[in-house]
């Protein structure tokens, strides 16, 4: 039952690979070999990076994000390419990827070969669109926090600042209204007080 089972799996599987093969032209297909193409400079191809996305979202590393998205995106749009593959297909495809290094990805039939590459690219693509999302929200968060601190701190200063006035307005009402403690009342407005009223 498991041989049965098991081939019946890899038939399926064989003809997903085929639509999907069928659907790319010979230079996408081209371009995808060049990825298992190691680079000089760093010794490593282009397919160890689809494998290691960048560090969790924090401001410190937006940069490497915004780089690692724009490369992804040279990469090409994947998503209509795997229209016919189930999101739980395109995970265990993109796990079987990383699994392997560039030398055993090349070992394998191409169609499959292919297949598991564009899966593992979408994959990429979208977890690191994912982390920018994450990352902007948390610093709109942050920004909101902060701006919110700040109008309170407005808010008590301007509290302050208004009831010195009040109480300064108040003052300068009795004196004017002939109150009983009028001449001490007349003895605090002095110009020095006056000059604190404009400035308030």
């Amino acid at each position: 039952l498991d041989r049965l089972v098991n081939h019946l799996k890899n038939e399926v599987n064989q003809k997903i690979f085929a639509q999907i093969v069928d659907r790319l032209n010979p230079e996408q297909i081209q371009n995808l070999h060049n990825l298992f193409d190691s680079n000089s400079s760093v010794e490593r191809s282009p397919y160890h990076d689809l494998k290691k996305l960048p560090h969790r979202p924090s401001r410190n590393h937006l940069n490497d994000l915004i780089a690692h998205l724009t490369w992804l995106e040279t990469l090409g749009e994947i998503a209509p390419l795997l229209q016919s593959l189930t999101r739980s297909k395109i995970k265990h495809f993109t796990a079987e990827a990383k699994a392997l290094t560039a030398s055993e990805m090349k070992d394998i039939k191409l169609p499959k070969r292919l297949t598991l590459l564009l899966c593992l690219i979408y994959s990429a693509q979208v977890q690191t669109r994912d982390y920018l999302v994450e990352m902007f929200l948390k610093q709109m968060k942050k920004i909101s926090i902060r701006a919110t601190e700040e109008l309170q701190s407005i808010k008590e200063k301007q509290q302050i600042t208004t009831e010195k006035l009040v109480l300064l307005l108040t003052d300068i009402l009795q004196v004017f209204n002939g109150d009983s403690e009028t001449d001490d009342l007349a003895k605090q407005v002095t110009p020095s007080s006056l000059e604190q009223l404009q400035t308030i």
